[in-house]
């Protein structure tokens, strides 16, 4: 079986508004939104050091962490907002969470686990005891409110949004208990869940609820057996296009698709923050991906192991997430942990499949991991995936070279 691997506040405002533009990180500006709003915060908003432009659909949960000083990068301070907020148990004043000496810590040792658990015995327990961690660290009253959320008659998954300068903790593997017949415990599951990366000087709010995909390419390297047949059925049934798997093209991929497929090596090093993807001249790294300017706003899936990993490097949120959203991507989807080529293969198709037929991301990334715990968590694959976006965003696709049926 073969693996997919080879592991300050600062304001922050948007194109739109004035004082945005200007920022580092060489993100173009985000289109208009489509309607007029007014702009957050409003009252009952407390603690938030940036504003957040209201967005065509508001997520139903919009939860901020926020370093509580320049010294203080793992003390973190939360507000929250909803639009629901009349009917929930909002907090008052900011939410203090203490991660500890060393977050870098709990998530590396998660991908450690995780990786050597795979396939066997108790992988499912591992990751409750992962989640439960998660919700002794946010606390009781952030808890309370997350459940609020989800009990909501809201006609479908709750959306939650999560603003963060926190890059290391898996939040979304929260754990919520006690769970009621049928119910599963972990938030990832229950709710269509997105992290948004807050970027000191980038135009990185708000992030798009509607991206416009005009076409779409996919990059794979021959040394995955699942790989280039991944590549194929991308082309052959959704439409896609293949870009060599070179450090060049891949960039220039990125800066000119709507959508960009990735299926190669990847790693993560915590100690230095750097994400790497293995193509076929050599590596491609996150601070690669930090000089680049993105302009047409891209969906990337990144298909290799560990590359949804972050952490804080110099007091700001780094690893190819971050480095994404800095540059100008409009959503991203990665693993947290090592995957199997052949599963990793399955995740790619379906969500794929599932977006272009209209259904937004998040979701698609929130049935992935629920089918796998309603199947027992035996593989880890399909739990990695982590979607870095508006949890309501929708694609909009318009290419002249429709989506083809793969003939038998």
């Amino acid at each position: 079986v073969y693996k997919r691997q080879a592991l300050k506040v600062v304001p922050v405002t948007t194109a739109s508004e004035p004082g945005g533009g200007g920022g580092g990180g060489g993100g173009a500006p985000w289109p208009a939104p489509t309607s007029p709003g007014p702009t957050d915060p409003g009252p009952g908003l407390v603690g938030a050091p940036f504003r957040v432009p209201a967005t065509v659909s508001p997520a139903d949960l919009e939860l901020r962490a926020v370093h509580r000083g320049p010294r203080a990068l793992n003390v973190l301070e939360w507000t929250a907002e909803s639009p629901h907020r009349e009917r929930l148990p909002m907090p008052t004043r900011p939410v203090v969470s203490d991660l500890g000496g060393d977050p870098d810590a709990f998530a590396a040792g998660l991908v450690r686990s995780v990786a050597a658990g795979d396939g066997r015995p108790g992988l499912q327990q591992l990751l409750v005891g992962a989640g439960r961690r998660v919700s002794q660290v946010l606390g009781p009253e952030l808890v309370g409110l997350v459940r609020a959320v989800l009990s909501l008659d809201l006609g479908r998954p709750a959306r939650i949004l999560l603003l963060t300068e926190e890059a290391s903790v898996p939040w979304e593997l929260l754990t919520l208990e006690p769970v009621g017949p049928g119910e599963s415990m972990f938030l990832a599951t229950r709710a269509a869940v997105g992290r948004w990366y807050l970027v000191p000087q980038a135009d990185v709010l708000p992030p798009p609820d509607h991206l416009e995909v005009a076409d779409r390419a996919v990059i794979a390297t021959d040394d995955l057996p699942a790989a280039g047949h991944e590549a194929g059925q991308l082309v052959a049934a959704l439409g896609f296009r293949v870009a060599p798997p070179t450090v060049d093209a891949t960039m220039a991929a990125l800066q000119q698709h709507g959508v960009v497929h990735l299926a190669c090596h990847g790693s993560w090093s915590a100690g230095d923050g750097i994400a790497t993807l293995a193509l076929s001249d050599g590596e491609l790294t996150s601070l690669h991906v930090g000089g680049l300017d993105l302009a047409a706003h891209p969906l990337v899936f990144l298909n290799a192991c560990h590359v949804a990993s972050g952490t804080d490097l110099l007091g700001v949120p780094a690893g190819f997430p971050a480095a994404l959203v800095a540059t100008g991507a409009g959503a991203a989807v990665g693993p947290l942990w090592a995957v199997r080529d052949d599963h990793a293969l399955a995740v790619a198709l379906e969500f794929h499949r599932e977006v272009l037929a209209g259904v937004p991301p998040a979701e698609v990334v929130r049935r992935l991991r629920s089918r796998a715990v309603e199947g027992g968590l035996t593989w880890a694959t399909p739990f990695a995936y982590q979607f870095v976006g508006h949890p309501g965003a929708t694609m909009g696709v318009s290419d002249p070279d429709p989506p083809r049926r793969p003939e038998r």
